[in-house]
């Protein structure tokens, strides 16, 4: 498919986390954005890209459902109502983390229903690191980092959690429990399709300019909100783990299979 002259890939999103099933494919009847002047100003740019988004919006084809995605957050919300299991420093740090992604969550939802998608970009990433955070605080992290991350807010204790680990060597270490093996298929997928892009966001990069300068479209802010969606899914997922119910994780999938208009396209089984 091709997108503005480029094929949907080199939007820089591999398609985030993606669920066993086809891929969806985009309808090629969306409203695309015109070519901007070349010597418009960057007032003319800007207004032009609220004008587009309004469109849209005006002919119901606002690129996110924000409807069903509250929906799925609230009917997740409501199942992991529960007490923690243990209230140890390393089982309610990996809450708190988890709870931080579904936060990151609603900072997609609000800047993907505005038509903000470097904001929401920069929101994804963070979730993404949040979600993956909350994994290696329960399963991998030491006691001393436990305890350095749930530390009261200080410069002394901010200096000490500057050490923690990034992305990369926590996935590392969560290679070593084999019950994550198929969550572990899912944030690796994540991170090789999307994290160079989302850096380019959060460090205002290529990304960040590019799409400053031309309206993104609709298919690009649909892969935004998709992905956040199926991160939040895997949050609470962590937390239904956390409550010590196990028939929660069933309970879960069973529920989000409703909402598959705002989830990330299945994995094509081989």
């Amino acid at each position: 498919m091709v997108i503005h002259g480029c094929e949907a890939r080199d939007l820089g999103f591999g398609g985030g986390i993606r669920r066993h099933q086809p891929e969806q494919v985009f309808d090629s009847r969306t409203p695309t954005a015109p070519r901007r002047c070349r010597h418009a100003g960057i007032g003319c740019r800007i207004t032009l890209h609220f004008e587009i988004y309004i469109a849209l919006c005006a002919q119901g084809k606002l690129p996110v459902d924000l409807k069903s995605a509250e929906q799925l957050h609230q009917t997740l919300s409501s199942l992991v109502d529960y007490p923690l299991y243990s209230d140890t420093p390393r089982v309610t740090l990996s809450a708190t983390l988890a709870v931080s992604a579904l936060q990151f969550a609603a900072a997609v939802r609000i800047l993907c229903g505005e038509g903000l998608v470097l904001g929401a970009s920069a929101s994804l990433r963070s979730q993404f690191e949040a979600v993956v955070r909350s994994v290696w605080a329960l399963h991998a992290a030491t006691d001393s980092q436990v305890e350095k991350l749930s530390a009261r807010l200080s410069q002394e204790s901010q200096s000490n959690s500057k050490s923690m680990p990034m992305v990369s060597e926590m996935l590392g270490k969560l290679e070593e429990v084999p019950q994550l093996k198929n969550l572990l298929v899912s944030l690796h997928e994540f991170k090789v399709s999307s994290w160079a892009p989302l850096n380019s966001f959060v460090h205002s990069g290529i990304h960040t300019v590019h799409w400053t300068n031309n309206a993104p479209p609709p298919q690009l802010m649909d892969i935004v909100f998709r992905s956040s969606n199926g991160l939040s899914v895997i949050a609470f997922q962590g937390l239904g783990i956390l409550t010590g119910h196990p028939e929660l994780q069933s309970q879960i999938i069973s529920s989000a299979s409703a909402f598959t208009s705002v989830l990330p396209a299945r994995r094509v089984s081989t």
